[in-house]
Parts: C-alpha cells; structure tokens; sequence
C-alpha cells in the first residue's frame, strides 16, 4: 500500500512538472527558438500557436528569400516583453543579413540592415490596415528583391603567436610571402576584369522587376484567393507563387540570354497563372495560355499587362499571324485605331516591345518586319515604324556604360547568334519570317 501511494505520488510530481514546463495554450514561443529556426535556414517562422491554411502558408514561402525572413508570432516573444522592438531582436541575435518581417495579431514589425528607409517606408505603407500573416505579406510583396551581390576581400590576418613558441617574425615572412604569391597569381592570370554585358545587367534588372511587380499583386490578391476558398483558384494562385519564387531564387545565376529566357518564360507562367485566378474571383473569362515560346504580355507594350485576347495579324503576301494582345488594343484594332506601342531603350537602340529580344520578356520580332503588319488592311505600327531598330540620335555613337564596346551578340537584331545556345530551330513558335 505505501509502495502504491509512493508511485501515485511520484507520477502526479511528474504530471505537474511536464505541465508547468509546457508553454500555456496560445503562449508565443521564445525568442530563442524562432532565432534558431531561422539560424538553421529556415526562411519563414510560424508560431505554432497560429493557425494558418495552406494557401497562406504557401504566399509566405513564395516571397521568403535568404534576404528576407518573414515572422508570424501571436505575441512577444520572452524574453521580450513588448512586441515594438521584436523585429530587431531577432536579427540582431539570429546574425541575419538582410530584412525580418514580424506579423502579430495587430500589424507588422520591420527591421533590417540591408533595405534603405523608403523601402521599408513603403513595405510599412503596404502593411498598415493589415493583421498579422496579410501585414506579412504585403510588407514583403512590396520590399524589392535584392540584387546579387559579390564580395571580395584582399586583406590578411596574420596569428601572433600560436602558443607553440614560434617566433612572431616568422609569421610575418609567412604573410609577406602570402602577399607576394598573390600577386604574382595576379600578373600571371592579367589585371583586366573580365567585361560584363550591360545588356545582361539590363536584362537581369527587368526580370528583378517583373518577380517584384509579380510578387506585389499576388500578396495583394491572396485575402480574396483565401476567402473564395476554391481549390481550382487556389491552384493557380499558388502555382503562380512558386513560380515567382523559383525565379527570384535564380537571380543570381541569370549570366546570358539562354537563362535569361528561360526565366521571362517562367515569369510568363506565373502571370497567366495569376490572371486565371484573378478572372475567377472576377467572374471573368479565362485568358487563353499561351503557347510555348510567346510572351504572355500584351504585343503592343509590356505595360499593357496580360494578353487576355488573341488576333491574327497579316504580314501581306506572307501569311497571318496569331498573337496575343490586351483587352483594351483589341477594341482598338476592332475600331480601326493605331493600338498604343511602348517603346523599349536596348543597349543603344530604341525597340517597339513587339522587337524586344525574348530574353528581356520581349516577343523577338524582327524590326524590320513591323511596318508591313496590318489588321483588317490598316497598318498597326504606322506611327511608330521610326523607332524600328533605329539607334537615338543621342545614342548613336555612344559607348557602353562600362567603358566597352558591345560585342557583335550584345545587339538586338539576331540576338542570340553567338550566346544563344538555346536558339530557335525552324518552325519554333519564337521563329518569324
């Protein structure tokens, strides 16, 4: 009998210190665990208290990034007693080098040393109004990618003493000898650096846009992708994500126009994807795929957004093609009306977009074949045939931003001849007469 009431006992001592040491419902972690989630590699931290669906979950890990963790926390964090301040925190003890977005159930909490004050002045404008995982998202849509970054170091650290007696000045020889190998590596291997394209910096700079334009509009639809709560829009919004995430994580590795290309398509994915869930929730029609090798922005001009309608153009005696155009240019070439053309600066030239080589998103026409496209027997570029791969006056003798010449496969006109090893074949959707 004593045996018994000794075990009892022993098991509710037990009981109570497993209770006492587990966190109370709803308690937020502590800070140290979220730091080391994240120390660990994880780009996204949620409470576990939180609750959170699967589409939601998804928008954070699609605009996460190494540079940018995002935090959902249902309050501060012990030993934090406050939740102003948490942000930096964070950083500060996980030794993060980028940007930390902390969602409660009241708004957001930014802190970073690497986005500059009117960036997270406005990622601060997106989130206000918003609660907790929404203020997340739209803080982080609205936070620019960062671009990639390499970091050089010739400095030399020299050990004094290693504690076995060896002499100070030996390491100084070691050193100097260091040094000098060094720089004998560096008259052997030549001074120069090697030349980087503009147009390749260009192009990257626009697929870094895109993915943030991109990344903007699906943190702004995902409330409403959450609250329709249809498995078909749901879908799309998050193939739309992980998209846009595949590409911003490549940025890095876009050096030419093979991968360049592949990444305008990507993106060309994402925004169809995105405009079916938008015409869903809309009660709109779905816009047509297009095909492998098209743009999915608008013939005319980029800033025309997605082509939600296709037409067929004539190029006289030749025959007629299919392409895809905006809502808004479709009632205009139905009405006879020149459609509205963006103009695009390429290294030196000035493109209509239609022209604009396919690795900076561009449909890759030849310019020379615009000025005969006609729909219904009225000219489409009539205005615009100036610009046709002309080079601005101001332009035309104009060196490259780094000092260089562009090399014969940096111009647009037969882009790709040299770096493309990813050129269309005869019959490529991609390939115009």
């Amino acid at each position: 009998m004593v045996r018994a009431r000794r075990s009892l006992a022993l098991a509710a001592l037990l009981a109570g210190s497993l209770l006492a040491a587990a966190p109370a419902g709803g308690a937020p972690p502590k800070l140290l665990a979220v730091t080391d989630a994240l120390k660990g590699g994880a780009n996204v931290y949620v409470d576990p208290a939180r609750k959170l669906g699967d589409a939601r979950r998804q928008e954070l890990a699609a605009l996460a990034r190494p540079d940018l963790r995002l935090v959902i926390l249902t309050g501060a964090p012990p030993p934090a007693t406050k939740r102003q301040g948490t942000a930096d925190r964070i950083l500060a003890d996980a030794g993060i080098e980028g940007t930390v977005v902390v969602g409660f159930p009241g708004g957001a909490n930014i802190a970073t040393n690497d986005a500059s004050a009117a960036e997270v002045a406005a990622a601060r404008g997106a989130a206000e109004g918003k609660k907790s995982a929404a203020a997340v998202i739209a803080a982080a849509g609205a936070l620019p990618a960062s671009p990639p970054q390499t970091t050089t170091s010739d400095s030399v650290t020299a050990t004094v003493d290693d504690g076995d007696g060896t002499p100070i000045w030996t390491w100084a020889l070691i050193a100097a000898g260091a040094v000098i190998l060094a720089g004998l590596a560096f008259l052997l291997l030549g001074s120069r650096k090697p030349r980087r394209s503009p147009l390749i910096s260009a192009a990257r700079l626009g697929v870094q846009t895109r993915s943030s334009s991109l990344g903007r509009a699906l943190a702004e639809s995902a409330v409403r992708v959450t609250e329709r709560n249809d498995p078909r829009v749901s879908e799309h919004h998050a193939a739309a994500s992980e998209a846009v995430a595949e590409v911003r994580a490549d940025l890095a590795r876009l050096d030419g126009p093979p991968a360049l290309r592949r990444a305008n398509e990507t993106l060309d994915d994402a925004e169809w994807q995105l405009g079916v869930a938008l015409a869903h929730l809309d009660g709109t029609a779905e816009p047509p795929r297009p095909s492998e090798g098209r743009p999915a922005r608008c013939f005319f001009s980029a800033e025309h957004g997605l082509a939600s309608i296709e037409v067929e153009l004539e190029l006289p005696g030749v025959r007629t093609v299919t392409v895809g155009v905006c809502a808004t240019c479709a009632v205009g070439l139905g009405r006879g009306e020149e459609p509205e053309v963006g103009i695009v600066t390429v290294g030196s030239r000035s493109l209509p977009w239609a022209a604009v080589p396919t690795w900076f998103g561009g449909w890759g026409w030849d310019a020379d074949d615009l000025p005969l496209l006609r729909y219904g027997g009225s000219l489409v570029f009539a205005s615009t045939t100036g610009y046709a791969g002309r080079r601005p006056d101001s332009l035309a003798d104009e060196p490259a931003s780094d000092g260089t010449e562009l090399a014969p496969h940096d111009e647009p006109g037969g882009v790709g001849v040299s770096w493309d090893d990813d050129a269309p074949e005869p019959g490529d959707p991609r390939t115009h007469p």
